[in-house]
C-alpha cells in the first residue's frame, strides 16, 4: 500500500510513519525497527489518532485504504469504525484507491463514535440520523461471535519486529478478553478465515497491485480539483520529494520515493484491472467474510487487532471496528481487538461496542497526560 494520504483533521502520514508519536509509548519511536513496530503509532491517519488520545480534539476523522483507521486508533487507545465502503462520501479526500478507500471516525466512547458517523453519513439537507438511537445493546447476551486465534493472526516479522514478551501479553490478554466475553454471548467460538495469501493471482497481488496501478490517475484526477498547489502530477510530486530530502525523506526512507516511481511507471489494463479487482472482492467476501459468517453461523468475528485481517476487510469493503483492550508492560503501547462483518453492518457493531465499553474496564488517558 503506497503511504501517501492522511486524515482529515490532524496531520496523518510522513516519511517517519507518522508525524507524531503515541502519547503512551515510553522512550523515542525506533527507526530501525519495521513500519508496525511496537514504538511505531502506526501509519497514514497516525495524525487523527494521537490528537484524540493526547487530548487536542475530541474527535478526529480518518482515512483508510488497508488498515489506517484501525491501527492507528489501536495504539491510541480509541473506537473507531471503518464503515462499509461508500456510506460516506469521499468527495475532497486525497485517493489512494477508489476501489477501497474509505472515511470513519475515531473518538474515545462508541456514543461519540456514533454521533460522529452520524454527521458523516447523513446526506445534505436530510435530518436523519439512526447510528446513536440504534446503540441498545448492554451485554452481549444477543450475538454470535466468532473468534480468531491470536496465535495465527498477528503481525508477521516483516511488518513488526518480535519481541518476546510483547507477543506472549498480546496473546495472554487477548484470550482472557475472548473468555470474558464467551460467559454471556449467545454463543462464541473459534472460526477459520481465508488466509491473505489467496490474493495472490497469476502472479500478481489482487489487493495492492491494483492500487499501485491505478495510483497516477487516481491521484492526477484529484490534483485537477485544487485550486493552488505546486503539485499537478504524480512526476512532480517526485521531484518535489527528491528536491526537498532533507525535510521529506529522512535517512532510511528512500523506500517511499521508490513506492511512487513505481506507481508512475506500472501500466495495467482495464481487464486485467477488473479481474484482479474481481478477485480481490472474492476473496475479502465469497470466500473470506461471508463465507465465515455463513460457515459458522456467527454475527460477527473478532480478532486482535494487530493482524491481517484489515486487508481482507478492505478488499470486501465491510464494516470493521476496534475497542481498547490493554497496554503493553514492554513499552506502554495500547492493544486492542477488531470486530467485522458483512455490508451495512454498523449498527450491529456500534451495538457490540456499547456492550464492550459496558464490560469491559475504561479506557485510561496517557499516564503523562
Amino acid at each position: 500500500m503506497l503511504p501517501v494520504r492522511g486524515s482529515n483533521i490532524m496531520p496523518g502520514w510522513s516519511a517517519l510513519g507518522g508525524q507524531a508519536q503515541s502519547a503512551y509509548t515510553t522512550g523515542a519511536v525506533d527507526l530501525t525497527d519495521r513500519v508496525l513496530g511496537h514504538s511505531s503509532p502506526s501509519g497514514s491517519s497516525t495524525g487523527s489518532a494521537v490528537g484524540v488520545s493526547a487530548g487536542y480534539s475530541p474527535l478526529a476523522i480518518g482515512t483508510d485504504t488497508g488498515g489506517s483507521l484501525i491501527t492507528p486508533s489501536t495504539r491510541a487507545a480509541l473506537y473507531t469504525l471503518r464503515p462499509t465502503m461508500n456510506l460516506i462520501p469521499q468527495d475532497g479526500l486525497i485517493p489512494l484507491s477508489h476501489s477501497f478507500d474509505t472515511v470513519g471516525p475515531m473518538a474515545k466512547s462508541p456514543a461519540d463514535l456514533a454521533n460522529l458517523l452520524d454527521v458523516l453519513a447523513t446526506p445534505k439537507g436530510s435530518e436523519k440520523r439512526r447510528f446513536r438511537s440504534q446503540m441498545m445493546a448492554g451485554d452481549f447476551r444477543d450475538f454470535k461471535i466468532g473468534f480468531l486465534s491470536p496465535e495465527t493472526w498477528c503481525f508477521d516479522s516483516d511488518l513488526q519486529r518480535p519481541v518476546p514478551e510483547a507477543t506472549a501479553q498480546i496473546k495472554t490478554d487477548t484470550q482472557a478478553a475472548y473468555a470474558k466475553l464467551a460467559l454471556t454471548a449467545k454463543s462464541f467460538k473459534a472460526v477459520e478465515l481465508v488466509s491473505i495469501d489467496a490474493f495472490e493471482v497469476n502472479g500478481r497481488h489482487s489487493f495492492y497491485d491494483i492500487q499501485t496501478a491505478r495510483f497516477k490517475p487516481t491521484f492526477e484526477a484529484y490534483l485537477e480539483t485544487l485550486e493552488d498547489s505546486q503539485v499537478r502530477s504524480l512526476d512532480e510530486l517526485i521531484r518535489f520529494n527528491q528536491n526537498h530530502a532533507e525535510k521529506e525523506l529522512p535517512p532510511g526512507k528512500s523506500s517511499f520515493i521508490t513506492q511512487l516511481q513505481n506507481a508512475a511507471t506500472m501500466t495495467m489494463s482495464d481487464q486485467e484491472h477488473d479481474f484482479l479487482l474481481g478477485h480481490a472482492r472474492k476473496v475479502g467476501r465469497d470466500i473470506g467474510i461471508d463465507k465465515t459468517l455463513k460457515e459458522y453461523d456467527v454475527d460477527l468475528v473478532i480478532a486482535p487487532a494487530d493482524s491481517a485481517v484489515n486487508l481482507l476487510v478492505s478488499a470486501a469493503g465491510y464494516p470493521s471496528a476496534t475497542m481498547p483492550l490493554s497496554y503493553l508492560k514492554y513499552n506502554g503501547r495500547p492493544i486492542g481487538l477488531v470486530a467485522f462483518t458483512t455490508a451495512g453492518g454498523e449498527e450491529m457493531l456500534l451495538n457490540f461496542l456499547r456492550a464492550y465499553e459496558d464490560t469491559f474496564p475504561k479506557r485510561r488517558p496517557p499516564s503523562r497526560l
